[in-house]
């Protein structure tokens, strides 16, 4: 039998279009086919160039890319979110933790920092007060 020509072959239900998955996590499309020849894929190069990586810099380094890429991959965060909360310099463990408790990255960060609700850190005010001289005042 023949191949049928011009016919584009159906995407199956859940299945991402992987053309889509590198615009979708930002890597620049006149990069895709070196990150391709690299033996990359699409959020192994969105992390690499998120870190400062070029196709032709990340060639000594894929196998450190390859460990930091892996749970962030077993962990279902192989996603611009997962790409996000690596950005702000969560591991993948760490991620899902503050998710499962409904915290977004924005806020994981002033938490993890120390600052805002339920702050760690002693001396220092929650987002609820201000300093006023010398002293907190609990704003309402």
């Amino acid at each position: 039998m023949r191949p049928v020509r011009g016919v584009a072959a159906p995407v199956v239900a859940g299945e991402v279009d992987e053309d889509a998955r590198w615009s979708d996590l930002g890597v620049r499309t006149e990069d895709v086919a070196e990150w391709k020849a690299n033996g990359l894929g699409p959020f192994e190069a969105a992390l690499a160039q998120g870190d400062g990586f070029t196709p032709t810099t990340v060639t000594h380094y894929r196998r450190q890319l390859r460990r930091i890429v892996r749970p962030w991959a077993r962990r279902g965060l192989d996603s611009p979110e997962g790409l996000r909360w690596h950005q702000a310099g969560f591991a993948a463990g760490d991620a899902l933790r503050w998710r499962s408790q409904g915290v977004d990255v924005a806020t994981a960060r002033i938490r993890r920092d120390g600052y805002g609700r339920g702050s760690t850190r002693t001396g220092l005010p929650g987002a609820d007060t201000r300093l006023i001289g010398q002293h907190r005042e609990r704003m309402d």
